[in-house]
């Protein structure tokens, strides 16, 4: 019950952000499976993306509605009730000179298991990452700013600085938090850096 209290929560939400929205040209829609071409009532012709994504003119919805394309983020949200959410690091994993070691940026990204993005979700979770560093035979550290993930848009990013100096085969390990969403469980997920 409390799952389906905040879902609906969400898809209220969503909704005022959308016509909040109507100030800009267009919105994103999902088209119905099998749509890879919509005709608008003014005669233009509309292309979804490999994963069905269209930006609908916002003077159109009704048109885009009527034909069964749905807002995406309410489409993302039932995904997201349906338990469809993963966390996708990039890079997973990343080997580098020892010689030639640097600051990097981590990229997290809530997706469905299909790769779409979750959008709807902005949100900070306190102690979403950590960052650690095994020295085999160097003296890496490894840093970040924060160990709160903050996603805008479903995408989070973090910066890991560099000290010490490395040597071959040490590493340092991002790892981003199993993390509950609307009431469901997200795995964690690992970004690996191996010192050659």
């Amino acid at each position: 019950m409390k799952r389906l209290v905040s879902l609906a929560l969400c898809l209220a939400l969503l909704l005022a952000g959308s016509l909040a929205n109507a100030q800009t040209a267009t919105i994103v829609m999902k088209a119905p499976a099998g749509v890879s071409q919509f005709i608008d009532k003014n005669g233009t012709p509309n292309y979804p993306d490999a994963q069905g994504h269209v930006n609908a003119p916002v003077a159109l919805i009704d048109n885009y509605l009527a034909a069964g394309f749905v807002y995406y983020d309410i489409y993302m949200l039932k995904k997201a009730a349906n338990t469809d959410m993963i966390f996708v690091v990039t890079p997973a994993t990343l080997t580098t000179p020892h010689a030639s070691e640097a600051n990097r940026t981590v990229t997290i990204t809530l997706q469905s298991a299909s790769g779409e993005i979750h959008t709807w979700f902005n949100e900070a979770i306190t102690s979403g990452v950590s960052i650690a560093h095994a020295n085999n035979s160097g003296t890496v550290t490894a840093t970040i700013p924060s160990t709160t993930l903050t996603f805008v848009n479903g995408v989070a990013s973090v910066t890991i600085t560099l000290g010490g100096s490395p040597a071959a085969t040490d590493t340092d390990t991002l790892t981003v938090t199993a993390a509950t969403i609307l009431g469901f469980s997200v795995a964690t997920h690992t970004s690996v850096e191996t010192f050659s």
